[in-house]
């Protein structure tokens, strides 16, 4: 039976670069299987950004180790993308610039919503990055490209200087009095 485990990456550094997202790479791929993988995936909502990652492997342990960032356990339907209907073709993957450069980008130029991006990370291999876009209809349209390395510079995303966008915040934690 292959469980998979759901977590959100909370981000607690205002500006996040390639190099964090490298270090949490790097600390995830320590972690899974030589043959293991994970799926990284971008969801914004209501220009709130959010992070998530799904393994076979519990990544818990982590959560206290990586810097910058804070895993929370959450329930499968948080990063569930959307069913889509057509296909999306002529995507390019910039080679500079982050998701939300392609998300402004699209919804200029073509009237869509860059709403989800899944990373299909294996240790070993290609990764999968799909790309899903909502038209101003409703209806759901995605891409999928295959790559040697995680483009992990699309999650680099500086929220001082990009104030249209908010990161997730992490919920509070509360100390009870009756412990």
């Amino acid at each position: 039976m292959n469980t998979v485990h759901y977590f959100e990456l909370y981000i607690l550094a205002d500006n996040i670069t390639p190099a964090h997202w490298e270090l949490l790479y790097g600390a995830v791929k320590k972690h899974i299987d030589l043959f293991g993988s994970i799926d990284l995936t971008f969801r914004c909502t209501d220009n709130v950004v959010r992070f998530f990652v799904s393994s076979p492997k519990d990544l818990s342990v982590l959560s206290n180790g990586i810097e910058d960032f804070v895993l929370k356990r959450v329930e499968p339907h948080e990063l569930q993308a959307p069913h889509a209907t057509r296909r999306e073709s002529l995507v390019q993957l910039p080679a500079s610039g982050n998701v939300l450069d392609m998300r402004e980008r699209y919804a200029i130029k073509k009237n869509k919503t860059l709403a989800y991006v899944v990373l299909k990370i294996r240790t070993l291999g290609l990764v999968k990055a799909s790309l899903y876009f909502q038209a101003s209809d409703g209806l759901w349209s995605t891409t999928s490209k295959y790559l040697k390395r995680p483009p992990l510079h699309l999650f680099a995303i500086n929220f001082t200087a990009n104030t249209k966008y908010l990161k997730n915040e992490r919920p509070p934690i509360w100390i009870s009095k009756n412990l």
